[in-house]
């Protein structure tokens, strides 16, 4: 009696009463008998009835019983372009997809996910698992690309996403992408500073040597020297884009924060000495440059270097007295000239430039005792 309402019910076109009689049916079927009308009760809640959560838990009944039902797939792919069902249903398949290999659709379903996701751990390993299927299952490193530059954005905190972010750049050649991107990261300042030290190394390396814009690592590497101020390649890298567009003034405070910030007495040493350089040649400062000669030799009192400098400068300034107190200093010190020429040389500006005649006649006196053979001293 049943199947002969069943077939009256299909040629009348009455889905509703025909609904019922499945579901008799099917309630004393067992095995693949149960599972074919599962499905079809599944087809007219889709259809005619327009019962989709009906229609939907049919074909999940079918799958749970036969997970590889083609037909009961195919129906609920449909749900996945609906937004009411479509993330519970994408949920569903995707354990489907992965048992079938079929990882063209999984990626489809894992996307539907992702985006039916709040953000969290969650969100963020299902990211991963989409580069990974794009990427390995796939090879499709484009679209593995987008994915992992999403999750950088959302997840900037998560640093093994920039290494798969760095290397899919290199296969799709998308390195201004990527730079884009980190630089994004990278003014949010939603990391920590020891994170924002490590991002601006690597930007510093992706401008620099990835894009050859030595232009756009500037700020990443002048950020690294205020963190590190021992950081060699950094400090290489802007001493050469300075120099080459004679930013002399930026140059010399580069330098200073450099010699005040080393933590290593030999690199103080050199940023004072390359900063005196500059401040006199480049930006004839000489006050301030005698200034930093002095400070080299606080550190280093033997300086050659910064002695002769000083020379140099008190000599040009007129400034006798300090010249004078300076050869004093560094009797004994100065192994470039002899004490005997060094004490005559006192002698001479006591006698002609400080008016210290009686100073200066005792000079020649001690140094016609050493040497009284000197035509100098005559």
């Amino acid at each position: 009696a049943l199947d002969a309402l069943e077939r009256i019910y299909a040629v009348t076109n009455r889905p509703r009463d025909l609904a019922s009689i499945l579901r008799r049916k099917r309630s004393k079927a067992e095995g693949e008998a149960r599972r074919d009308l599962t499905f079809r009760l599944g087809q007219l809640y889709a259809g005619p009835l327009s019962d989709d959560e009906r229609a939907i838990e049919s074909f999940r009944e079918v799958l749970e019983g036969e997970p590889g039902h083609a037909e009961s797939i195919a129906a609920l792919e449909t749900y996945l372009g609906r937004p009411k069902h479509r993330l519970e249903v994408a949920k569903f398949l995707e354990p489907h997809f992965l048992a079938a290999n079929n990882f063209p659709k999984l990626a489809w379903v894992l996307q539907v996910i992702v985006e039916g996701t709040a953000s969290g751990p969650e969100r963020l390993e299902l990211l991963r698992r989409l580069v990974r299927v794009h990427d390995e299952a796939l090879g499709d490193q484009e679209s593995a690309f987008a994915a992992v530059t999403e999750a950088v954005s959302e997840y900037p905190e998560e640093e093994p996403l920039w290494d798969d972010l760095d290397r899919l750049a290199g296969v799709v050649g998308r390195r201004a992408a990527q730079a884009k991107r980190l630089e994004e990261v990278y003014g949010s300042k939603r990391l920590t500073n020891d994170a924002q030290l490590r991002l601006a190394r690597r930007l510093a390396v992706l401008c620099d040597e990835g894009l050859g814009e030595r232009k756009r690592a500037e700020p990443y590497h002048m950020f690294i020297l205020q963190q590190d101020a021992d950081d060699a390649v950094s400090f290489a890298a802007v001493d050469a884009l300075l120099k080459a567009e004679e930013r002399y003034e930026e140059l010399s405070k580069v330098l200073r924060a450099r010699a005040y910030r080393t933590t290593q007495s030999p690199v103080r040493v050199d940023m004072l000495q390359q900063l005196a350089f500059v401040l006199e040649d480049m930006l004839e400062k000489p006050a301030e440059a005698t200034a930093t000669y002095r400070e080299i030799r606080d550190a280093q009192p033997e300086n050659e270097l910064a002695i002769k400098s000083l020379e140099r400068l008190l000599e040009a300034g007129g400034k006798w007295e300090e010249l004078c107190e300076l050869l004093e200093q560094t009797l004994g010190i100065a192994q470039f000239e002899s004490e005997f020429d060094r004490r005559l040389r006192i002698a001479q500006l006591r006698e002609q430039r400080l008016e210290q005649q009686t100073a200066a006649l005792d000079d020649y006196r001690q140094l016609l005792v050493q040497n009284a053979e000197d035509g100098r001293l005559v």
